[in-house]
């Protein structure tokens, strides 16, 4: 009778458990997205509608350091952090250099093979290296080194994806490339402390690069998470758990149901018909969602290219879902086909005339940043899409203008910062 009722209270203590981690869709403040009837809606969507503030920044060029393209970045009201894999610059949101940030080698307080970048609190720079995590000042002067301890769980899954949530800890997504990981994520501290764990629920039968990456950003103070191939976009709370708030709904599109179908690294087959978002922002009253779409996206793919030996494929497969957190509508940016890359995808922009805004960070609850080469922005105001294109406002057409011929080829990309009403 003991152990019968002992199976019972179990069985029970398990089903709570597993109720209490598993996400309920018909609480009313967990809102569903649906994905498979929003991409059918395509529509020319004018960044007008939004904001009349566009502000473009010119990053000084630097003696002897040539950036040609940003591929790890971070932001903030006053300082632009940008990176390839090897240097790191710091900029004011005016453009101007302040400083180099540390710099790559094997000596103290130098790092190996740059992987991420971000700002910490009480205006510190980190850089993670191929092991390690690097602390360090405004000036670009070491301050601190953090042994892999801080970059690796306790059984030694590497932290990729990760953003400060206070002055010491930190959310991190755990590597999953074989769908298998006992976490998914952790807070952290700067030691290599484990605070909190969040349990990966949902293991996966097929490996997948893509399980290894999280969109993480902060808006309203709050901290927000989201899996790439993930349906769910989880807000943290006070007492540190992961909250579900929205649900993206992807039906027939879904991600798993093409690697069920292929197995492994065919994720990002040319020929999958599946929906990823990528990357998500948002604003009071927008969500911003950057999708890939695969064989779905029908338009004109842009050829790839190499630009000063970086290669460039600008939005070939992606598109850019707009959801209205008050109408509860979403919308994607209607694609072009062009040769233009920075014409093809994005909120269509009818200010000056200039590049269509396709957001790559939120700077902060109002404002978003992407950015461009030199030479494409010069080729762009050379092109007939600028030439013919209507602007609301002539004059800042004509002053983009003059940016793009101020330009050489060899100069730094230029940020364009999006303010949202």
């Amino acid at each position: 009778m003991r152990k019968s009722l002992f199976k019972i209270v179990l069985l029970v203590i398990c089903q709570i458990i597993c109720s209490c981690n598993r996400v309920n869709t018909q609480d009313p403040s967990i809102i569903s997205i649906n994905i498979e009837a929003g991409y059918n809606k395509m529509e020319e969507i004018k960044l007008s509608q939004f904001t009349d503030n566009i502000k473009y920044v010119k990053l000084n060029r630097v003696e002897s350091i040539d950036i040609q393209a940003i591929i790890k970045y971070d932001f903030t009201d006053d300082y632009n952090l940008i990176s390839d894999f090897h240097t790191c610059l710091l900029f004011n949101n005016k453009g101007k250099f302040i400083s180099k940030i540390g710099k790559e080698g094997r000596g103290p307080g130098e790092y190996q093979l740059l992987m991420n970048i971000g700002f910490g609190c009480g205006n510190k720079i980190f850089i993670q290296g191929y092991m390690d995590l690097y602390e360090y000042n405004l000036d670009g002067s070491f301050s601190n080194k953090y042994e892999e301890s801080m970059l690796y769980d306790a059984d030694g899954n590497y932290i990729k994806s990760w953003k400060f949530i206070n002055d010491s800890l930190v959310l991190g997504r755990i590597m999953n490339d074989n769908g298998k990981a006992k976490d998914k994520a952790l807070i952290i501290n700067k030691k290599g402390e484990i605070k909190y764990r969040f349990v990966n629920y949902i293991q996966k039968p097929n490996e997948n690069i893509f399980e290894n990456n999280a969109s993480i950003h902060q808006f309203g103070g709050i901290t927000f998470f989201k899996e790439v191939v993930n349906d769910t976009l989880f807000y943290l709370s006070d007492n540190n758990t992961l909250v579900p708030r929205y649900i993206f709904n992807y039906g027939k599109y879904s991600p798993y149901t093409q690697v069920e179908r292929n197995n492994s690294r065919n994720f990002e087959n040319r020929n999958s018909d599946f929906i990823r978002i990528d990357n998500l922002y948002q604003t009071r009253d927008f969500l911003l969602l950057d999708c890939y779409l695969g064989n779905l996206f029908v338009w004109k793919r842009l050829t790839p290219t190499t630009v000063m030996g970086y290669p460039k494929t600008n939005n070939t497969v992606n598109a850019l879902g707009v959801y209205n957190k008050q109408t509860e509508d979403l919308v994607f940016c209607q694609p072009t086909s062009t040769d233009n890359p920075l014409f093809a995808s994005g909120i269509y922009n009818d200010i000056d005339a200039g590049p269509r805004f396709f957001p790559k960070q939120m700077v902060n609850d109002s404002t978003m940043v992407m950015w461009v080469s030199a030479i494409q922005l010069k080729d762009h105001v050379a092109s007939d899409d600028f030439k013919n294109g209507i602007a609301k406002y002539p004059e800042k057409k004509r002053k983009l203008q003059e940016l793009a011929e101020s330009l050489t080829e060899y100069d730094n990309p230029v940020l364009m910062f999006v303010t949202f009403r």
